[in-house]
């Protein structure tokens, strides 16, 4: 099942010589289910089964003052906020021609399972000054502040019954710090 969706509010008021003032509120959903056919390239006889599942999901919200364009000093200040969540599933298991195509020696029924999932929460605060000199010169600055926070995980699972040299491989790519496995 694949799916996407995204909606953007944009909110104007007029405020008179102070400015417009915006609101920019935003919302994305991504779905992406890839079932049989994650892996491209391998042959079918290669994977008993293979697939893929990916969720994003994510709000934002933006709200920012800018000021008359035609004054001598013009300004923009805002603020920023998202929040965003990643679910992202992988599943593989070899099948009865694994041995040929890989160099390691998979074995029927060698496979794993990974989990991995990231929760992002971002608040930026910005601001812009322009002085307009003359028609042709304008001096311009601006600053930016950024705030971010990640986490993180991923666990990842061999399947029952998988060989020791597979199950060495997958550990030695998830033996990094702060990945989990079973």
């Amino acid at each position: 099942q694949c799916g996407e969706w995204n909606e953007a509010d944009v909110f104007d008021a007029d405020l008179g010589s102070i400015g417009t003032l915006t609101s920019i509120t935003a919302y994305s959903w991504i779905r992406d289910d890839a079932p049989e056919g994650a892996f491209a390239g391998l042959q079918r006889k290669t994977l008993t089964r293979s697939g893929s599942d990916l969720t994003r999901k994510g709000w934002t919200q933006e709200l920012r003052l800018a000021s008359p364009a035609d004054q001598t000093i013009s300004y923009l200040a805002g603020l920023y906020y998202l929040n965003e969540d990643v679910d992202y599933t992988t599943e593989l298991e070899f099948g009865p021609g694994a041995d040929r195509f890989f160099l390691f020696g998979a074995k029927l029924g060698d496979g794993y399972t990974s989990l991995y999932r990231q929760k992002t929460k971002s608040f930026a605060a910005f601001g812009q000054l322009k002085f307009n000199v003359t028609d042709q010169l304008h001096l311009i600055g601006g600053l930016r502040y950024t705030d971010d926070k990640k986490n993180a995980s991923s666990f990842v699972t061999t399947l029952p019954g998988t060989s020791g040299v597979f199950k060495a491989l997958i550990q030695n790519d998830t033996n990094r710090p702060g990945l989990k496995r079973s």
